[in-house]
């Protein structure tokens, strides 16, 4: 555990074929910094950030990832999902072939203002890019250049194809 603000490295790691996802980080105000890690064939999400605030993910990969079943019914399969989380930065990543959003942002940030940016990031050939759900009360700052955001079954906030085959969001993970 590292205190004082230092950045905890989580470097060159592979997670792969997880039936519960491949990377979580819940709670608290660690700084966090992923750099080569890869999340592949995981089932939930890839990466999941719930309430960590100042992570960075760089050079990183979360891809092939697959619904979950709640209820009976599959919900996420999302490359990317950052809930409640304050000043997240993605550079140079790439969130592709997952069964609903390469990335998927969400919620306020424990009362605080929620920021993230993106850049030069892909988030290509997944059921749709990016998705923003109920952040529109407490956002302070969305800086969003991926630098290929195409090819993607639907581009789209709002479109069909979210509805789709289990593809609608998900109640969002439980606070820490």
């Amino acid at each position: 555990m590292c205190s004082n603000g230092q950045i905890w490295p989580f470097p060159d790691k592979l997670l792969a074929h997880n039936k519960q996802g491949g990377f979580e980080l819940r709670g608290g105000a660690l700084p966090l910094r992923l750099h080569h890690v890869t999340a592949v064939h995981n089932v939930g999400f890839g990466i999941l950030l719930v309430g960590a605030h100042g992570t960075r993910i760089e050079a990183s990969s979360a891809s092939w990832t697959l619904p979950m079943t709640l209820d009976g019914k599959p919900a996420r399969g999302d490359g990317l999902g950052v809930f409640r989380s304050q000043d997240v930065e993605l550079l140079g990543s790439t969130f592709s072939y997952n069964h609903r959003a390469g990335a998927s942002f969400w919620g306020c940030a424990d009362g605080r203002e929620t920021s993230f940016s993106m850049t030069g990031s892909e988030l290509d050939k997944n059921a749709f890019a990016l998705e923003f759900g109920a952040l529109s009360a407490c956002t302070a700052g969305i800086s969003v250049t991926p630098s290929d955001a195409g090819d993607n079954v639907c581009d789209g906030g709002t479109c069909a194809a979210q509805l789709a085959d289990g593809l609608a969001p998900s109640a969002p993970p439980p606070a820490p």
